[in-house]
């Protein structure tokens, strides 16, 4: 009789537990706050090194630091060179926004984490790369990237 009150309050306690974790999951959920890309793009603009005079991005008004884009005039140096800085901008923007919302070769989906953003974008000290990003905007590495707002 013990035994059988006993494994029923241990299934009783089973369900209250994962109850909870949903509540938690949902409320986490509704706490995670949306980020709009030019905010991503910004704090990947400054790793890239656009705005250092004399620097590749910033000479060829590429702040993302793109190697083609259908906005561009030509490529200069193995780089997208743009017109000016404000379509620079907009080529890389636009090109965060085709990654974020899953329609790039890259295999990224919204459910991509800014880490496998980052790691998709640079091939070189990623982690540093990551870390300022992550700093920058003051979100996790697994931070999701369908809550980019394009």
């Amino acid at each position: 009789m013990k035994k059988e009150i006993l494994k029923q309050i241990i299934l009783s306690l089973k369900k209250i537990v994962e109850l909870l974790k949903r509540l938690i999951t949902k409320q986490q959920q509704a706490e995670i706050k949306t980020i709009p890309v030019m905010e991503l793009a910004k704090a990947m603009a400054k790793m890239e090194g656009f705005g250092i005079a004399g620097a590749l991005p910033t000479r060829n008004h590429n702040p993302g630091d793109l190697r083609e884009s259908k906005y561009q005039l030509y490529q200069k140096d193995g780089f997208a060179y743009f017109p000016d800085n404000e379509t620079g901008w907009k080529a890389f923007v636009y090109d965060l926004c085709v990654k974020i919302t899953g329609h790039s070769v890259t295999g990224l989906t919204p459910e991509s984490s800014l880490k496998d953003l980052i790691y998709k974008w640079t091939a070189t000290d990623q982690h540093r790369y990551l870390m300022f990003v992550s700093a920058r905007l003051g979100v996790p590495f697994d931070y999701k990237i369908k809550n980019f707002s394009c």
